[in-house]
């Protein structure tokens, strides 16, 4: 793994419960999407069928919510890319956007090239239905597409507008993936191993700031703090801050364990086995061999 990516290679994409309420339908767009992403390529709109009635969201979606939450990435897809396949073919707008912005962070974390279409979609479906919650899940899917991409300055537009929701979680995952996009922009993309941008470093200490304010109190509270923990770790590496690198590893693996997504230890302990933290038995990952 490329060491200069392995941060937001890492560190997992958590996008936490959004309060999925039905939406009322609307036939005209009042979303720009490029606007939303800072992309002049966005998608458009689609022209809603106003005949088809809408279905609750299914349980499925919460399911692969919680699959995600704990790491449990290929099991996201497996689960969600046939539910979202139908509920498109069936004009389900709300349900298959929020499928798609699963299935896009799911991919986005294997393949990223994969999250391309349904992060499209779920934008095309912000546009299309003016629903503030499935635009929020867009602007995180298409930012996370987007930091796979290397095109990290459209994934910091694209997050700017997560990270102000009013949701607190959805807010909290913002501010992680856009100081994901900051560290990013930090080496200038491409396969650069030098630090062309410092000051970007900063930017995404205030950004992983910003995430903690959020988390706190938060249902997820866990497992948004493992991930910005592992940022605050992944910012002293860079920075050879070796002193400063255990502490936050070390409140990573406790986070992560706390909130029983065992799949997401081994980027905390790589920090802390590569800066020779003292990791207490019970917080070891196993070594990938």
């Amino acid at each position: 793994m490329n060491r200069r990516t392995a941060p937001h290679r890492r560190t997992a994409l958590l996008l936490v419960a959004l309060a999925l309420a039905s939406c009322e339908k609307k036939p005209e767009p009042t979303v720009d999407p490029g606007a939303a992403t800072g992309d002049t390529d966005a998608p458009p709109p689609v022209k809603l069928d106003d005949s088809v009635p809408q279905e609750p969201d299914p349980a499925e979606i919460a399911q692969g919510q919680q699959k995600y939450l704990v790491g449990e990435y290929a099991d996201v897809i497996t689960l969600l890319q046939p539910l979202y396949a139908d509920l498109k073919e069936r004009k389900q707008y709300r349900a298959s956007a929020l499928a798609g912005t699963w299935l896009a962070l799911a991919h986005a974390k294997s393949v990223f090239e994969n999250s391309k279409e349904p992060a499209e979609w779920a934008l095309s479906m912000a546009a299309s239905t003016a629903d503030a919650e499935v635009a929020a899940a867009a602007a995180l899917a298409m930012g996370a597409y987007q930091i796979g991409n290397e095109d990290f300055d459209h994934a910091i537009t694209s997050l700017a507008g997560a990270a102000a929701s009013p949701d607190a979680g959805t807010a909290a995952l913002g501010h992680v993936l856009k100081a994901e996009a900051l560290i990013g922009a930090a080496f200038g993309g491409g396969e650069s191993e030098t630090v062309q941008h410092p000051e970007k470093f900063d930017e995404a200490k205030a950004e992983y700031d910003a995430a903690a304010a959020s988390a706190k109190g938060h249902a997820a509270e866990d497992l948004l703090m493992g991930r910005i923990e592992e940022g605050y770790a992944a910012l002293a590496d860079y920075r050879k801050d070796k002193a400063g690198v255990c502490p936050h590893a070390l409140a990573a693996l406790s986070a992560f364990s706390r909130g029983g997504a065992k799949r997401l230890l081994e980027g905390p302990a790589e920090l802390a086995r590569d800066n020779k933290c003292v990791i207490p038995a019970e917080l070891a990952a196993p070594e990938e061999g």
